[in-house]
């Protein structure tokens, strides 16, 4: 009873803030063992995503890619490597469904120094990644709004240690 009261304030919370559609949209009778435990892991700020860092590349879009970059998965945060070292981009929380046999995931991080943001949405399918992030930053007489598209393959732990790749910004 008082995991479904959490779940019911989360969930309200997030439809406030926007997110919930994302959330809550999964949350129907017909959801899955497996769809309920990737939503309930994901309020719990234990992400199912946790522990694996992808290898990819990103491109503004339309264009090919020219950034390559790591994006980690860790204590229910996700962060990329390079948006951290180009603005301090910090880890932030991370949300996840189970859709069409592969893992949705949506997060929203703000640099501490601008008033800029990229808002990160992609799927996760085997040991692929793929998806999109909005980067925004606004000011007072105007705003710029960039769309870049992302993709990339799972890599090892060795590989992650080899390359002192830090999980959630430690």
């Amino acid at each position: 009873m008082r995991k479904r009261r959490i779940f019911l304030v989360v969930a309200s919370l997030l439809a406030v803030l926007g997110l919930g559609g994302f959330i809550v949209s999964a949350s129907g009778p017909d959801l899955s063992r497996e769809e309920a435990r990737v939503q309930l892991a994901s309020l719990q700020g234990a992400g199912v995503l946790d522990g694996k860092v992808f290898e990819s590349d990103i491109g503004v879009e339309g264009k090919p890619a020219d950034i390559e970059d790591h994006l980690v998965f860790d204590k229910g945060l996700f962060v990329s490597s390079e948006c951290q070292s180009r603005c301090d981009y910090p880890a932030r929380p991370y949300f996840t469904r189970v859709k069409d046999g592969a893992v949705h995931f949506l997060s929203e991080t703000r640099c501490p120094y601008k008033d800029a943001t990229i808002r990160w949405s992609g799927r996760v399918e085997g040991d692929r990644i793929r998806g999109q992030a909005v980067w925004t930053l606004k000011r007072w007489y105007w705003s710029v709004e960039q769309t870049f598209w992302f993709q990339g393959r799972l890599i090892d732990n060795e590989a992650m240690i080899s390359q002192n790749i830090p999980l959630s910004g430690d």
